[in-house]
């Protein structure tokens, strides 16, 4: 049976970026593989022309859900059009809906986002870190949440070499920028953008840290307030058209490499500025969907598997308390307000008292109850997940200390204010004794640690295969080149790209048509340049809790949900890559494959005939111009028939 699928039975899903490329995948999969749910509730903006109901239905249109519309279409009346836009206060849901979804939402599924790197700074932040906290607040009014995913990316920590799955913290904090944000205009944060990058490729990649950022502050609050849901956050690499589901190679957009083997496969891009031994971090979008799904479950029951296994192994003599020296301080030297810690325990006369849960010789009926906060008795002291202090000390003044094994609480009453003023606290937590799995789970959903695949071998896979399914329609014969060289780089894009585009569109305007090379190449040019950062440089990704979520699915989820991308083979899936951009994104139906190749073998003699009249001018010309170059070629075939003499 699928765990997985069982986890879902009766559930509700509110989703965000529920049109997007990835939503689109996301709605598909549950719909078709948990197909038991109860509701999935999909945050739309309504546009000029078109209600949320109106742009659902053009949603269920689209192939992927081809498949679900034929043999169970009646799946589709669960997804429910909520009205509303991310970057509006409580996400602009109206009352009525409100009360809906705060007694029915079980699962929160968060990838609305602008992925555009030339974004500018204002409107990122407004999008995805502002419209994160909109949904942050919104997961905190609902009454049955389990699991809130946050959709993020793996690029958003490059200024690191080596990634772990944490989240990182910034010089200027979360807290700031969106206080920066209620005031400063677009063009003020513009020009400080490069600054606050701190070397990250654009506004994308650093507003995505940012509300990574914001999704712990908030898992630790919701931690210390005994809240119950727990949180994920999923790191794609760059994310490609589906593997297998529901169709091999299905794509809508030309992000990432989709948009390079468009115009390397037309013969229009030429050049391109590539390491060809640096990875090149991929990851089908139908993975990440499984993931993000499999997360939910997944850490869903990570706190009771964990409460399970210490109660287990504190059984017996662990839980028995050493009043001389399990604690630095006797029981004498802590007031009962001293020893207070979060979930409501004391320390009263050598012994913990933690709600009904009595310690000291005397058990709890239900012991679970005493320790839902992540505490635990270990070895006769006491350990607590309580959340992290943001308080600082003075470090110039000595003050008295207690130490409760690694959980510190000065006497001092002196501390700086923390930017955060909600996770202010008496308490303290030793960095040991900090565990950001307690709050979240960070998964880098990558392929380069147990899949690699250099840029090099991608462009050797490929290029056969545009040769072998090339576009109906061809600029030119397909055949880019890759270099490391960047003033090489420059002078091939000034011969192929730049003067060939000036000729043809001087000829389009003399003949009264608009210019259409210059446009195209100029949009071919930006995006090469931000693609730059990513062919030129590479990154290693820790995946402990990535593996640990692969080994968490049952047999049957690992092929339902398959997320193992060691398992992927490269070659068939560039395959399918390529076919799904020709069919699903230029719109060329395969029976066209035929008459494309006629078209191609005639643009390679065409190609090779204008080459040798090039070359043949130029020789022309040299020979014409300058008698010695003459000369010299009649000496040089002279010595040429001497050696063969």
């Amino acid at each position: 049976m699928s765990e997985i699928e069982q986890f879902y039975a009766d559930k509700s899903i509110f989703l965000t970026g529920g049109t997007g490329f990835l939503g689109k995948i996301l709605i598909e999969k549950l719909l078709r593989s948990c197909s038991r749910l109860k509701k999935i509730y999909v945050l739309i903006r309504p546009n000029s022309s078109n209600n949320p109901r109106k742009r659902l239905d053009d949603l269920f249109n689209c192939e992927v859900f081809k498949q679900i519309k034929e043999n169970r279409p009646d799946l589709l009346s669960k997804v429910e059009p909520i009205n509303g836009n991310i970057t509006y206060p409580g996400l602009g849901i109206s009352y009525d809906n409100m009360i809906t979804l705060k007694n029915e939402v079980n699962i929160v599924l968060h990838s609305a986002a602008t992925i555009r790197f030339d974004e500018p700074l204002k409107k990122a932040l407004e999008i995805n870190l502002c419209g994160t906290e909109s949904v942050i607040n919104f997961c905190n009014q609902l009454n049955n949440l389990i699991s809130f995913v946050h959709i993020s990316t793996a690029y958003c920590n490059t200024v690191k070499n080596d990634i772990e799955e944490k989240v990182y913290e910034h010089d200027v904090t979360v807290e700031n920028v969106l206080s920066a944000n209620r005031w400063m205009d677009a063009d003020l944060f513009e020009s400080l953008s490069e600054k606050l990058y701190c070397g990250r490729p654009s506004s994308y990649h650093y507003t995505k840290a940012l509300a990574e950022s914001l999704v712990l502050h908030n898992a630790q609050k919701m931690r210390k307030n005994k809240k119950h849901y727990k949180t994920a956050i999923i790191r794609p690499s760059i994310v490609t058209p589906t593997l297998k589901e529901p169709l091999p190679g299905w794509t809508n957009n030309y992000y990432g490499p989709t948009g390079y083997l468009v115009v390397a496969g037309k013969g229009v891009l030429r050049s391109m500025i590539v390491h060809k031994d640096k990875i090149c971090d991929i990851v089908p979008v139908d993975v990440v969907a499984n993931t993000a799904i499999t997360a939910a479950h997944y850490i869903s029951k990570q706190l009771n598997i964990q409460q399970d296994q210490q109660l287990t192994t504190q059984l017996g003599d662990e839980l028995k308390l050493s009043l001389n020296g399990s604690y630095a301080s006797s029981s004498a030297d802590v007031s009962d307000e001293d020893a207070e810690f979060a979930g409501n325990s004391k320390l009263t006369n050598g012994k913990i008292i933690n709600g009904h849960h009595l310690i000291n010789g005397h058990q709890d009926k239900n012991p679970t109850n005493g320790h839902s906060n992540g505490e635990k008795l270990t070895n006769g002291k006491l350990h607590t997940s309580s959340d992290e202090d943001d308080s600082e000390h003075d470090s110039e003044k000595s003050v008295p200390t207690i130490k409760l094994n690694g959980l510190s609480r000065t006497s001092s009453t002196s501390s700086k204010s923390s930017l955060d003023g909600s996770l202010s606290s008496k308490y303290k937590m030793s960095e040991k004794s900090f565990d950001i799995n307690q709050y979240l789970t960070v998964f880098n959903c990558i392929s380069g640690a147990s899949n690699p695949i250099s840029w090099g071998e991608i462009h050797s896979l490929c290029e056969p295969f545009l040769l072998k399914y090339p576009s109906i329609e061809l600029f030119r014969y397909p055949g880019a080149l890759l270099h490391s060289n960047k003033m090489l780089h420059q002078i091939i894009l000034q011969l192929e790209h730049n003067i060939p585009a000036m000729l043809i569109d001087f000829i389009f305007k003399l003949l009264g048509h608009k210019p259409i090379l210059t446009p195209v190449y100029e949009k071919v040019h930006r995006s090469i340049e931000a693609l730059e950062h990513f062919t030129t440089n590479e990154w290693t990704w820790r995946t402990d809790n990535f593996e640990k979520l692969i080994n968490s699915q049952n047999e049957i989820d690992r092929e339902k949900f398959f997320i193992d991308l060691q398992r992927l083979n490269w070659k068939s899936y560039m395959e399918n890559y390529i076919l799904g951009v020709r069919y699903y994104l230029l719109r060329e139906d395969p029976s066209t494959i035929p008459t494309a190749r006629k078209k191609l073998n005639r643009l390679y003699y065409l190609t090779q005939i204008v080459k040798l009249g090039i070359a043949g001018g130029i020789m022309h010309q040299a020979i014409t111009r300058y008698p010695t170059f003459k000369k010299y070629l009649l000496w040089l075939s002279a010595k040429r028939a001497q050696i063969k003499f």
